[in-house]
């Protein structure tokens, strides 16, 4: 013979052939649960098989957290849901066999009806690693020759960019006319800047490399 214990630790023994669940009318009341329907599920003894059906409740009925959709035989240590409640199989005089939970399982709200469950798939994607190491001599090697271009190689797009845009409008496209209209003079003032700009960006390239 089964019986029934539910996560409260409630046993209900399944003593009748037939035995229904529900709110109203049934043989096992759960009047506390109220996503439990009036006549929510049916289950029958036959010989040594217990056969559980949903008598076309709203919210379904669960076995091991998979949705009902035929009278389907239980084992002892099959859980079934209804509702809000979880209720275990128990086959009396053989519990040590069943896989009974030693803390009852904690359920989450009812799907919505119609839905089944179905376990998330396990991800086999790979495993993104960080980009490969660049070669540091190429990366010093864009910057002096061009302010940002390493940084650009180095994969700080941003930085590189705005150091390169930096550079051509106040190095080139500004310092150039004013060192030919002061007859190479202003050469003594940017080029020292020119020099600084240099260190300064190698300098954090080469942090940033570390």
């Amino acid at each position: 013979m089964f019986k029934l214990i539910a996560q409260n630790g409630v046993e209900y023994p399944l003593a009748a052939p037939v035995t229904t669940i529900g709110r109203e009318g049934c043989d096992i009341l759960l009047l506390h649960d109220g996503q439990v329907s009036r006549q929510h599920a049916q289950l029958e003894q036959r010989g040594d098989t217990l056969v559980l059906t949903d008598l076309g409740s709203t919210n379904g009925v669960f076995v091991n957290r998979v949705r009902l959709q035929e009278p389907r035989p239980l084992q002892p240590g099959d859980v079934v849901r209804v509702g809000d409640t979880a209720l275990t199989v128990v086959a009396e005089g053989n519990i040590g066999a069943t896989r009974l939970m030693s803390e009852p399982p904690q359920w989450q709200a009812p799907p919505v009806p119609g839905d089944v469950y179905i376990p998330p798939p396990v991800s086999h994607a790979p495993v993104a690693y960080g980009q490969p190491a660049k070669d540091k001599s190429i990366v010093y090697l864009l910057e002096i020759l061009l302010l940002g271009l390493g940084w650009i190689y180095a994969g700080e797009t941003g930085t590189g960019i705005a150091i390169l845009v930096a550079w051509v409008v106040v190095g080139l496209l500004i310092g150039i006319p004013v060192d030919i209209a002061t007859g190479g003079f202003a050469c003594l003032c940017t080029g020292p800047l020119a020099i600084l700009a240099y260190t300064l960006s190698v300098t954090q390239l080469s942090k940033y490399m570390k």
